[in-house]
């Protein structure tokens, strides 16, 4: 990850709202508030990445999960030529999930961007108290491949 540092932000119930959107799980959380983000996401949160900066290098071993809440970002897989850019209410970075860690894009924040981190500690702590949650997950993946 290059370029300035993100900086922390606060989660309101209207960035709840959507992260529980982007990440389909209403029927888990039909009410998701700020106070669960923090919760469920101890060890994330919503972070401000400005323009330019690098959140996940293909190759790179990692199984963090990723939100757009604001802004946009670029996906860049080798041999792709076609810009790809995802934006608020997407997620990136789920095929880790599925697959042995290793990230196959490069993600880039197109502009200054307000982004979801879900590190994959919080999200393995949550599908193994629910597997019900980690076949959703894995479905959400399977479907991006």
């Amino acid at each position: 990850m290059a370029g300035p540092a993100p900086s922390k932000l606060a989660v309101d119930d209207a960035a709840a709202a959507l992260l529980c959107r982007a990440l389909k799980i209403e029927g888990f959380f039909p009410e998701f508030t700020k106070d669960q983000v923090r919760g469920v996401f101890p060890h994330g949160g919503l972070n401000l990445y400005p323009a330019g900066y690098r959140l996940i290098n293909v190759g790179e071993e990692n199984r963090d999960l990723f939100a757009v809440y604001a802004g946009k970002v670029e996906v860049m897989r080798p041999f792709v030529l076609k810009q790809i850019y995802l934006g608020p209410g997407e997620l990136f970075g789920e095929m880790a999930i599925v697959r042995d860690g290793k990230r196959n894009a490069t993600v880039v924040a197109a502009v200054d961007s307000q982004i979801f981190h879900l590190p994959y500690q919080d999200l393995q702590y949550l599908m193994d108290k629910n597997p019900s949650l980690e076949a959703h997950f894995k479905d959400l993946a399977y479907h991006r491949l």
